[in-house]
């Protein structure tokens, strides 16, 4: 498979992933938090978890097609940012299959498990996720904004919800949380669908 052409169909990978993520984050709504045996014996969470876990392994090939469009023009702030991104989508994606298989087995057997304060919602390991997917897909939209061959506007989407939905839960408003889970989606489809179309000609 030529370079254009892994570009191509890992943008239609990452605006897949948008959409799902988008998705995920809308149906977080009704569902109101991820704490208590409540929220995960929701009827919607184990879709909403699918959508979850589907996003991340589609963002893990669209974040290949991101850095592959710009050549050797990445630079080690590129390089960087992708690799550090790159982690984060993978924790993220850890993250999305213990909620999807191991949540409502708890909320089943252990309820405190899956409490606010619980083991399974306390783990420092949350922290490390949220801040490597953070500060990767801030110097990786850096480096894309910088080198101007993508839709700035899209990029920075991505940047701003990839801030927002990493931000502490429980300190945060869901609301916040969940617009930055959308706004993120956004940004990754807007991208993906420019990767997909070989629109990387300028910057818009």
């Amino acid at each position: 498979m030529s370079n254009a052409n892994l570009t191509r169909w890992s943008g239609l990978s990452l605006l897949l992933a948008g959409i799902a993520n988008a998705l995920f984050w809308l149906l977080v709504i009704p569902i109101g938090t991820f704490a208590g045996a409540g929220a995960v014996q929701n009827s919607l969470w184990l879709p909403s978890q699918f959508l979850h876990t589907l996003a991340a392994l589609l963002a893990l090939f669209g974040l290949i097609g991101l850095y592959t469009c710009q050549g050797d023009k990445n630079g080690w702030l590129g390089l960087t940012g992708f690799v550090l991104a790159l982690f984060g989508t993978g924790f993220a994606l850890a993250d999305a299959v213990i909620a999807l298989v191991v949540y409502p087995i708890a909320a089943a057997s252990a309820p405190a498990l899956v409490a606010a304060t619980g083991a399974l919602n306390m783990s420092p390991a949350y922290i490390v996720f949220a801040v490597v997917s953070m500060v990767g897909t801030i110097l990786f939209g850096i480096a894309l904004l910088l080198q101007g061959k993508l839709p700035r506007l899209a990029t920075s989407l991505l940047i701003l919800g990839a801030i927002l939905v990493n931000l502490p839960p429980g300190v945060v408003p869901m609301f916040v949380l969940i617009a930055g889970g959308v706004v993120w989606g956004l940004g990754a489809a807007w991208l993906g669908f420019t990767l997909w179309s070989a629109r990387t000609d300028k910057a818009t």
